[in-house]
């Protein structure tokens, strides 16, 4: 159940005004919320694409994700994801880049 606090306590046990204050020394994986078994998962090739895929542990499919400037960073294998053509009603495709 979420709190009704706009608080959360990041992983130094400090509030912030995050949804999520990542710790940036751990790897996370972002998983389907359907399926667990499915993760997030860069896919190599000429055209760097996104993909839902099995998690098996491989470094496409782990991120690390920092707050720099107040906003997220979410990066793997030296590519960040970010979103192309950002728009604020609709927001945009993210892509790794």
């Amino acid at each position: 159940m979420w709190d009704s606090n706009p608080y959360i306590v990041g992983h130094n046990s400090v509030k912030s005004n995050y949804f999520f204050n990542p710790n940036p020394n751990i790897f996370y994986k972002i998983v389907s919320v359907k399926d667990a078994t499915k993760c997030l998962t860069v896919k190599k090739g000429g055209q760097h694409a996104l993909k839902i895929d099995d998690y098996k542990g491989k470094e496409n499919q782990i991120f690390r994700i920092f707050i720099i400037n107040g906003k997220y960073v979410i990066n793997t294998e030296g590519w960040a994801l970010h979103i192309k053509n950002e728009n604020h009603s609709d927001g945009g495709i993210i892509i790794p880049d």
